[in-house]
């Protein structure tokens, strides 16, 4: 995969989808640090260990071009609550983010600029009890739109959401640290931004602004980021 690693405006917001294959480990091996090679071995069993491997190494891959650099020579550090994060954002146009979800073999990256921000993936899984979690985690205005939809149209909805509530947690960097349930999305359009707000009791509201990615049917996926007019661009690693 090459290509300049520049962003043709500030806003632009780039979103990179792969799958993820256990068995193209030994093409990333090489390029993971001494700490993401001790996590590997943590994992109870080869499949997950390689997935991991595969997971890192794409998204070094990814990164270098941006940071012009080779694959190896991204370093990462985690911030507070455990956000990964580059210990060198240094990028020509301004200060570089990503954000990283995983999901069944898939796998989607976002990379921008000057922004927080976070990403989801989700595949569809018809045995959730989806109408029990919206009930008990969704704001009532959340929760009265989904039940009034046709079935499906409330399944894949509440998968929408849900991705998006997830990416606000991971934006904001608390992850697990902030509760599903403070955090509040106007109600789905399509190819547009929608203000999501964070409000918890020891906190003033901050708002963010997320958006669903249309990444195929039986999965939902999103982005959250602080700019309400970002440009989504969809690109497939390979």
């Amino acid at each position: 995969m090459e290509f300049s690693g520049t962003f043709q405006g500030l806003r632009d917001i780039h979103i990179w989808t792969s799958s993820v294959d256990p068995k193209a480990a030994s093409k990333y091996d090489y390029s993971l640090a001494v700490g993401e090679r001790a996590r590997a071995e943590r994992f109870a069993t080869d499949e997950l260990r390689n997935k991991y491997i595969v997971q890192q190494g794409i998204l070094r891959d990814i990164l270098k071009n941006y940071l012009n650099c080779t694959a190896e020579a991204v370093e990462f550090s985690t911030l507070a609550h455990g956000k990964p994060a580059l210990v060198s954002s240094e990028h020509p146009q301004g200060s570089l983010a990503f954000n990283l979800s995983h999901t069944k073999g898939q796998l989607i990256a976002s990379v921008t600029l000057d922004t927080e921000i976070g990403v989801d993936i989700e595949f569809h899984n018809s045995r959730t009890d989806w109408k029990g979690i919206s009930q008990s985690y969704f704001t009532a205005r959340e929760n009265d739109w989904l039940l009034n939809l046709p079935e499906k149209q409330g399944f894949t909805n509440f998968y929408n959401i849900w991705t998006m509530k997830e990416a606000v947690m991971k934006a904001d960097g608390r992850g697990l640290g902030l509760a599903i349930e403070e955090i509040s999305f106007d109600l789905p359009v399509p190819e547009k931004f929608m203000p999501a707000v964070v409000a918890t009791a020891k906190e003033a509201p901050e708002t963010w602004w997320g958006r669903a990615l249309d990444l195929g049917q039986h999965v939902s996926a999103a982005v959250v980021c602080r700019h309400k007019d970002a440009i989504i661009q969809i690109r497939p690693y390979s």
